[in-house]
């Protein structure tokens, strides 16, 4: 599928090219970010809405 839409590359489709590209990159990036993250920041991140006094700005 990517083969068909990177060979038929013209003007009238470089929009979904680019989304596709911007797609592909931004969930790299997101995956990517994920699995480095520590232990210790997933673990409280993970705890966030479940404690009381989590100084989010208190309308």
């Amino acid at each position: 599928m990517f083969k068909n839409i990177l060979n038929s590359a013209n003007e009238s489709n470089l929009l979904p090219l680019i989304a596709l590209v911007v797609f592909f990159l931004f969930f790299s990036f997101i995956i990517w970010n994920t699995y480095k993250m520590k232990k210790e920041v997933a673990d409280s991140m993970s705890n966030i809405p479940l404690e009381e006094n989590n100084n989010l700005g208190e309308v």
